[in-house]
């Protein structure tokens, strides 16, 4: 009887025609646990630093543009909620109900944000919690193509050479 050798008998996958796809999967799965790490750990600082952004006391900009303030929350806001999609696609739980709750979730957060504005000598506006929620709606969707659209590249079949 041959004796089998230490590769085959501790390391199954390395003997296994499919062992690339495996160890591809794997690194696959490892690139998408730290890409989705990195979006968490980003999200989580990002609200931070908009929070303080929020609640400073008003300082003198050099845009002084009738309503330009509300492009700066539409911005903002967009770019934490593209930030928050972006967990989710990658963790595999963009789905239309998660998606709902995260965007109720980024409106609440806007509420609490402009009605805790005044404790700070900050004026509390219903348009630009208004902004917040366009903001948080484009980014949400334009978060959610984007995923969608690296998927689909990544699934395309090369045409044959």
């Amino acid at each position: 009887m041959l004796q089998r050798s230490y590769c085959e008998k501790y390391c199954p996958f390395m003997t296994n025609p499919y062992a690339k796809d495996y160890v591809e999967e794997l690194s696959s799965s490892g690139r998408k646990r730290v890409l989705g790490a990195a979006l968490l750990v980003g999200f989580v600082l990002y609200s931070i630093v908009l929070v303080f952004a929020t609640h400073l006391p008003n300082v003198n900009t050099i845009v002084r543009i009738q309503g330009f303030d509300k492009v700066l929350h539409c911005a903002a806001y967009g770019c934490q909620a593209t930030l928050a999609i972006g967990v989710l696609c990658v963790a595999g739980r963009a789905s239309f109900r998660n998606i709902i709750i995260l965007v109720a979730a980024l409106a609440c957060f806007g509420g609490l944000d402009e009605i805790t504005q005044p404790r700070f000598g900050r004026q509390a506006e219903f348009l630009d919690w208004v902004a917040d929620c366009v903001g948080i709606a484009l980014g949400v969707y334009f978060g959610r193509c984007f995923f969608l659209f690296v998927r689909a590249l990544k699934n395309r079949k090369t045409p044959p050479s």
